[in-house]
């Protein structure tokens, strides 16, 4: 009965040293790229850079496709078939309130390369990816899959799209303070590192570190519309997250 005992007790330390290395693992992970050198995320505890001293540069080069490891999951499990059907998943998210007889909403954005998404591709995408979640069944309650294009407004959830963005006006919310604040409205004016700069309109240039924006999306202008529409990127309004249009305001009245 004693030697019962201890075994079981070893079962339980090694539980808990199990989980606090998995732990250890998602911090790391989600510390942003570091070039070889210990993890800066001010909210990991200094050890773990002995533990980590790389990070993966892709974990922050799609930081905000999904946020929870359950969203982690479900990019890694869709994202193959996206990619081969030459798709790119810009945000995932699992969605929904109340108790487990509530349904759940997958909603998935995606687009091609060039950054379109027609009708018929949300319709050819949510069918490869409802095939694949039927089979692997990673949700336990019930739910409705949302395939959409980003839609104009679109959400900045990759380091490509801070780039390729730049220029057009854009919001973000930070989940740790910058120069004592957390919301930014400007110019992207592009990266610098592992930084966004956006350039405000009351105060100028400012790096935003990518591994810490909870949120960042366009903001609607005559410019990104004209921009849109020259690309073929139609939006889909139905799909779009709080629609804000910002009218041009002339230069010397800024």
């Amino acid at each position: 009965c004693g030697a019962d005992a201890v075994l079981s007790d070893d079962t339980r330390g090694g539980d808990i040293l199990l989980a606090l290395g998995c732990f250890a693992l998602y911090i790391a992970f989600n510390s942003g790229p570091t070039d070889g050198q210990p993890p800066k995320h001010p909210s990991g505890p200094l050890w773990l850079a002995f533990l980590f001293p790389e990070i993966p540069e892709n974990m922050c080069a799609a930081l905000l496709v999904a946020k929870t490891p359950v969203e982690e999951k479900l990019v890694e499990m869709l994202g193959p078939t996206v990619e081969g059907m030459g798709y790119e998943i810009v945000r995932l998210r699992l969605m929904g309130s109340g108790g487990r007889d509530t349904p759940l909403t997958l909603q998935v954005m995606a687009e091609r390369p060039d950054g379109t998404m027609e009708v018929d591709d949300c319709a050819a995408l949510s069918t490869a990816m409802s095939a694949i979640l039927d089979v692997e069944d990673p949700i336990d309650r019930e739910y409705e899959l949302e395939v959409s294009s980003p839609g104009i407004d679109r959400p900045l959830t990759r380091s490509q799209d801070f780039a390729e963005y730049a220029g057009h006006r854009a919001k973000v919310e930070m989940t740790m303070g910058v120069d004592g604040r957390r919301n930014f409205r400007g110019d992207l004016t592009g990266l610098e590192g592992d930084c966004a700069v956006l350039t405000l309109d009351d105060l100028g240039p400012v790096k935003l570190p990518i591994h810490d924006i909870a949120d960042a999306k366009l903001v609607i202008t005559d410019a990104l519309i004209a921009e849109s529409l020259k690309k073929k990127r139609i939006p889909d309004a139905a799909q779009a997250d709080d629609v804000e249009y910002e009218e041009e305001t002339p230069a010397e009245d800024k």
